[in-house]
């Protein structure tokens, strides 16, 4: 496994996330209380968020730049899938999202409001 998921506002048909860098470090802060959020940093404005898992520890990134989520396919998937899918279902509930894996290029529809195994499960199955 080595390759990223990326999750955006579906702009295909015209949506846009509309919160901030300091909206999306406070409710990942509120999430996940013991995750390291970093302020935006670099030219693409990331923030990156880290997160102990079980086994190890995982990244998610933000770049506000784009703006686009993304997180590496691993082991333990379920810790930065559900930190995504959360952050949106409270930061952008009725905004179409899709996500795409880099190894394949496709972009499929995103639910929010989804449940993160359902979520995880719609990843693994592509």
């Amino acid at each position: 496994m080595s390759g990223r998921y990326y999750v955006s506002a579906d702009q295909g048909r015209g949506a846009h996330w509309a919160f901030t860098a300091d909206d999306l470090i406070r409710t990942a802060t509120e999430i996940r209380p013991d995750a390291d959020v970093s302020a935006p940093f670099g030219p693409q404005g990331t923030i990156e968020i880290r997160l102990r898992g079980e086994q190890r520890s995982h990244s998610v990134l933000y770049h506000c730049a784009e703006p686009v989520l993304v997180f590496r396919e691993q082991d333990e998937i379920v810790v930065p899938a559900a930190m995504v899918l959360h952050l949106l279902q409270r930061l952008a509930p009725e905004v179409g999202a899709v996500w795409f894996a880099d190894f394949e290029g496709v972009p499929h529809p995103l639910q929010v409001n989804s449940s993160v195994d359902d979520f995880v499960d719609d990843l693994l199955a592509e």
